[in-house]
Parts: structure tokens; sequence; C-alpha cells
């Protein structure tokens, strides 16, 4: 399957609707103070299956400057948020708050230089600005490896694989230093080609498979990610409280991990085909935005009053929980597809350069 195709897989943009969902109900408070197991079991799959969405086409036949315009489609929102979002943070925590400015400037150069995690949250009052770059350097990788000669790409891949088995000897804390993120992308690779091989008969076969195999598809990865929680195995992402991952010296877990990737990756493509039909389509279509705006809302509902909100019973713990996140994606999703009616899509969201050549001429 080539990115560069108009034609739009239904039951993706339902997976990419499921993820992002996951992604705000983990951004929301209430969610990871009440239900820790909840929060874990989402954080095992939802920000990963992303990053390893990019696997499923292939590249060899995208040209440079149209893989030039999918970076600026992932790299212009991250900078236009950046933007937006530093001089905000500033305005909240320092102007009336005075103290620690020093050193929030100190940091600056490097949370932008290095945009992972703890760096970004830093400056910017949010962790989640790492996943962009994250996903720039995850396609750069893919490019390279479909258009480079056959031995520059077993070279990428040798290297990548000796880092995958080998990640887990690192300290947990390097992992923060890696430049856009890295050290996750490249973690990810070789369960992401693994991805790329199982890809064409899996996903050809979607119409045709019984809704029995899907059963056993879903409990498989509930079962999977009920030993990963239960034995505190691995969580391949920036801010894991779990071990990051394993390496070498536990061969079993190692490969327990890899097929625990697969097989979720695969069970959320897999939901998304039944859901494809749903308005998970077009909340996975709109996902960029709302990765973007929703932690905007929340901190605008946070700062507004929501932090006073507590819920003290079993029964109003879930219903807050549940209002606070349907209000949070709904905001979110509204105010993505008002950018979309206005010029700030092809400002802040452009599809190439040429959007912005474009309002220029209409300037003129």
């Amino acid at each position: 399957m080539n990115p560069s195709t108009s034609s739009r897989d239904l039951g993706l943009d339902a997976a990419k609707g499921i993820l992002i969902s996951g992604i705000v109900l983990g951004h929301n408070y209430f969610f990871s103070r009440y239900s820790s197991a909840g929060i874990a079991f989402l954080y095992t799959f939802h920000v990963a299956s992303f990053l390893l969405i990019p696997f499923l086409f292939r590249y060899d036949r995208m040209s440079g400057s149209a893989y030039r315009a999918r970076l600026f489609r992932i790299l212009v929102p991250q900078v236009a948020f950046l933007l937006a979002t530093i001089p905000l943070y500033y305005e909240m925590f320092f102007v009336h708050r005075p103290g620690g400015e020093g050193e929030w400037v100190d940091s600056l150069p490097l949370a932008l230089l290095l945009q992972t995690e703890t760096q970004l949250e830093m400056v910017t009052g949010f962790r989640h600005f790492w996943f962009l770059p994250a996903m720039a350097v995850t396609i750069s990788l893919l490019w390279f490896f479909d258009n480079a000669r056959t031995r520059a790409s077993v070279v990428l891949v040798a290297v990548l694989s000796i880092w995958h088995l080998a990640a887990g000897e690192v300290d947990n804390a390097l992992f923060q230093y890696f430049p856009w993120s890295t050290a996750i992308v490249s973690f990810l690779f070789v369960p992401g080609i693994f991805i790329r091989l199982l890809n064409t008969g899996f996903r050809a076969r979607f119409r045709t498979i019984q809704a029995g195999v899907d059963l056993m598809l879903f409990g498989a990865w509930l079962f999977l990610a009920w030993v990963v929680l239960h034995y505190r195995f691995f969580m391949p992402l920036a801010g894991d409280p779990y071990q990051l991952v394993s390496g070498l010296d536990e061969p079993w877990r190692l490969v327990f991990q890899d097929v625990f990737l697969l097989v979720s990756f695969f069970a959320v493509l897999r939901l998304g085909w039944w859901l494809r039909e749903t308005v998970l389509v077009r909340i996975g279509r709109e996902s960029l935005k709302i990765f973007l705006i929703s932690p905007l809302v929340w901190q605008v509902f946070w700062m507004a009053g929501g932090k006073h909100l507590e819920a003290g019973t079993a029964v109003g713990r879930p219903a807050l929980v549940t209002v606070t996140f349907f209000g949070t994606l709904v905001v979110s999703y509204g105010l993505a597809r008002l950018i979309t009616a206005t010029p700030l899509q092809a400002v802040v969201f452009p599809k190439s350069f040429a959007d912005w050549r474009k309002l220029r001429l209409r300037r003129v």
C-alpha cells in the first residue's frame, strides 16, 4: 500500500480513532488517578501502535518532494503549537508566580533540541510534543530503508536490530537524551519490519476472517496485556513507570514483548475494521489536530476550575472520568473541524509548501 494513494482505508481511520481516543483518555487526570490499571493498559499499546502505523505503507514509490511534503505536514503543526504553548506556559507559571525563570530559560534550548518528553514538559507544560518528531524520524528511516541501495538498507536494519537487542542494557534515564526520541523509534523499527512482512497477507484477508478468529485475537491481546501488567514487563515509551525494555540478558521477555506489540497492533487494526462505519472514522481523520488540541482543551478546563472537582464514590468516579473524557474529545474534534473551515488549516496544517504559496498569492 502506497501512502500517496487517494483512497481511504476506513478501517485504518477507525483504528486511528480508537488510538487517539485512548490518548485523550490517557491524558485525563481523573482517569490516571482513579484507574492505575486502566492507564497502564492504555500505555501498553496506544502510542506505540501509532508509531507503528507507517510500517503499513511502502515508500519506495514516494518521490523526494512527496517525502518532504509528508514531513512538512507533521513538523509545521509541531512548530506552530510549540510557538503557541511556550509563551502561554510562561504566562501561567512565571508571570504571576515569580521564581524559576532562569532555570526555565536555560532548559529551553536543550528541550527544543532534544524534543523528548521530560525536557518539553519543563518548557511547555506539555509532555506530548515528543511524539510528532518521533513520527517524522520513523517515516524518515522507512523512506531511507525503501529507497537506499540494498547494502545500505541491510546496514540500517543490522544497526537497529543490534539496538533492539541491546536497548535493555541502557540506563532508562539516558533514553531522555536521544534527540527526537530516536531511542524509542529505533527500538520499534524491528517489530515494525515484522508488521510490514505480515501486513500484506493478513490485511488482504480482512473481509474473510471469521468472527471466531477475531475473538481469539482479542482474547490473546487481553491475556498478553494482563501478563505484561501483572509481571511488570515493559512499555517501550518515554515516561514508562515499568521496566523500559528487555534486552539480550532476558531473551524470553524480549521475544514476548515483540509478540505482544504485534498482537496488540493487529488487534487494534482488526477492531477498527469492525468499527469502520462509526464516528471513530471521523475522529481518526482528525487525529493529528485532536492530538495537539486536546491537551490545550484540558488545560483550559483545568485552570477554569476542573482541578477542584472531586469524586468520592465508586459511582461518581466513573461518571467524572466519562464526562470529562467525552467533553475533551468532543470539544477537540469540534475545534479541529472548525480549523478545517478557516485559513488556519493552510497555515498550521498545510499539506505541502504549496498551500503557503497559495495563501501568499491570495494576499497579492
